[in-house]
């Protein structure tokens, strides 16, 4: 039996569940007072992006039932090292990363959609051991690029999303990759740049696929 592995990149690229409150009430946990979020940045411009990788897991998936070629879907991992490429305004990010987290939070209310100031945000609570609120930040920023040359949290739920309506397996090769970092932040241990794997990532890449290729070729038996 042959397979197709097909860990699938963005090739052209929910909307964000930003709630008016996120970062004031982090700002109090990390000591910048501010006091609430301005209404979030409109993210549908980026849909085409979304609708452009959705159709191109269409059309693999019907080039291989067409071929009756067993396909495997893979979920797709990224560097939280690297901050977002572009964001709305052109702050530079170096910039941001050196205002301090009360002039984040004060930034943040007035441009909450920003990736730039979001990324830098997410080192507050990094700093402080809150990895979990340091990734919802940072996986933020990477929704909000807009310059999307990586997978970020919403490709990896059109990749399941797919597998769940054509029924095919997945190799989880995003959360593989995650759950061998602290916090579920992989960077530069895994990671060549912002998203290709470097050869240790590749080695979580190539076992997570194969044990799902030995395990769509040997399926459990149903019992009766």
């Amino acid at each position: 039996m042959r397979f197709e592995a097909i860990s699938s990149r963005p090739h052209g690229f929910d909307s964000c569940s930003w709630r008016p409150n996120a970062v004031s009430s982090s700002a109090d946990r990390y000591g910048t007072g501010s006091k609430g979020c301005a209404a979030p940045y409109d993210t549908a411009e980026k849909e085409p992006f979304y609708d452009a990788y959705r159709e191109n897991l269409e059309s693999i998936v019907a080039l291989t039932r067409a071929a009756r070629v067993p396909l495997i879907l893979g979920t797709l991992a990224y560097s939280y090292e690297h901050p977002p490429h572009r964001a709305l305004t052109y702050d530079a990010y170096e910039r941001a990363a050196e205002l301090s987290a009360r002039v984040l939070g004060e930034r943040l209310d007035a441009d909450s959609g920003n990736a730039f100031l979001l990324y830098a945000w997410g080192r507050h609570p990094r700093a402080a051991g809150d990895l979990a609120e340091a990734r919802r930040f940072i996986d933020e920023a990477f929704l909000h690029d807009r310059e999307p040359r990586r997978a970020d949290p919403r490709i990896n739920r059109i990749v399941r999303e797919m597998a769940g309506r054509y029924e095919l397996p997945v190799a989880d090769v995003g959360s593989a990759v995650a759950a061998t970092a602290a916090g579920r932040m992989p960077g530069n241990e895994l990671f060549d740049e912002h998203c290709h794997l470097n050869t240790r990532g590749n080695e979580i890449l190539i076992r997570t696929f194969a044990e799902r290729i030995v395990n769509a070729a040997n399926p459990t038996p149903r019992r009766r």
